[in-house]
């Protein structure tokens, strides 16, 4: 049977169709199941799905016996039918044989969702989290048959590492088995109703007498990539992924703004660059070739892991308990110490919710002091006025 490719229904143009020598089929442009095939004595609608290497047909009717809009309908209700029945294979297939969460988690979710939407660093951590601390547990097991009390149990032997640690693999695991409900390969999350452990806000920042020393170790001696990356993480408060992911595409020195694509939350991000990121740019671009700011040979062609670095940094400067994130706190609690108020320090760290620029609130206190001195100092002056009048 002949194709002659695909016309825009109507019924003039139905009208006017002739036999041929031999059969011959149109499809439709608006509704692209839907063709026609013209034999000798008829026209007879059909509907046509693919459905990976199948091809299902289903004879709709006569032409004019059945109108256009009829026809239209019909091969709309056919295509629904059809992706609905393949839905509910998939979903008979995935319960025929239900994966270990062993393997769901290295056969599904890595490959469907972290290779994907996870950068590098963020799927080691997952792939490491699971290997130390899940497979042992429940690695074997089926994933319809992983229980509340399997959760908790890990989450109870997480704790004796730390409250941290525990969270972060409860989060994991939340996200892992919404995945395999999402896909249906679940109907439940055995997560539901387990809640991290309270954590204190870290609050660690540098202090000025640590400042003092690494400010003097940085402009002193010669320029290495570490240093360079310290510094714009401070002058910058942005997180250490974006920062060592910083391309020359995505900085203009002219208007000077560092256009971050994509942030931790979501969202795109315009970050002001000050007097010092920019000098520090300039130097770095008459520096390289490179598209990026911090190259090197990795996979990504820039910087990733300067922790082996940071630590012989620290330990050089004697400077204890500080971490890579707590150079971006640094910029938050001086901003806070100025008196920046706390939604202009949320919007230079990027902060989706304004809840996580609450704990700046603490180190705003001289506004604070100001604000109470002024409230009581309005107190007394009303209540002078009032004694006056009496």
């Amino acid at each position: 049977m002949k194709s002659r490719g695909k016309e825009n229904f109507t019924e003039l143009f139905l009208n006017n169709l002739k036999p041929d020598t031999t059969r011959y089929e149109i499809g439709d442009t608006k509704v692209t199941a839907l063709f026609i095939r013209v034999n000798k004595k008829t026209k007879t609608f059909f509907a046509r799905k693919r459905i990976k290497n199948n091809i299902r047909y289903f004879i709709l009717g006569d032409y004019p016996q059945m109108t256009l809009k009829e026809a239209r309908k019909k091969a709309i209700d056919f295509i629904s039918d059809m992706e609905e029945h393949e839905e509910q294979r998939k979903t008979e297939q995935a319960n025929a044989r239900l994966l270990s969460v062993k393997e769901f988690i290295n056969e599904v979710y890595i490959p469907r969702h972290a290779q994907k939407m996870m950068s590098e660093r963020a799927k080691r951590y997952i792939e490491s989290s699971y290997r130390k601390y899940v497979d042992k547990r429940i690695g074997f097991k089926r994933l319809d048959n992983v229980t509340r009390e399997d959760v908790e149990i890990i989450q109870s032997e997480t704790l004796a590492v730390s409250k941290q640690t525990s969270n972060h693999v409860l989060v994991m695991l939340k996200t892992v088995f919404n995945k395999a409900v999402e896909w249906r390969y679940l109907t439940y999350n055995p997560c539901l109703g387990i809640k991290k452990f309270p954590t204190p806000a870290r609050s660690r920042f540098l202090r000025p007498e640590e400042l003092s020393l690494l400010f003097k170790e940085l402009t002193s001696e010669p320029h290495t990539i570490l240093k360079d990356f310290v510094l714009l993480s401070i002058y910058t408060g942005q997180r250490r992924s974006n920062v060592l992911a910083m391309s020359w595409d995505h900085i203009d020195l002219t208007n000077r703004i560092w256009h971050i694509p994509k942030t931790k939350n979501g969202l795109a991000l315009d970050v002001p660059l000050i007097d010092e990121a920019v000098d520090l740019l300039q130097r770095i671009k008459s520096e390289t070739n490179s598209e990026w700011v911090f190259p090197s040979d990795s996979k990504t062609g820039h910087y990733e892991e300067p922790k082996k670095a940071w630590a012989t940094l620290l330990k050089k400067l004697n400077i204890k308990d500080l971490r890579i994130h707590d150079l971006r706190r640094t910029m938050g609690s001086y901003e806070a110490m100025a008196d920046v108020n706390l939604p202009l320090i949320s919007r230079t760290l990027g902060h989706k919710s304004f809840q996580s620029t609450q704990i700046y609130a603490r180190m705003n206190v001289e506004s604070v002091r100001d604000a109470m001195t002024k409230a009581v100092n309005l107190m007394n002056s009303r209540a002078n006025k009032a004694q006056e009048t009496a």
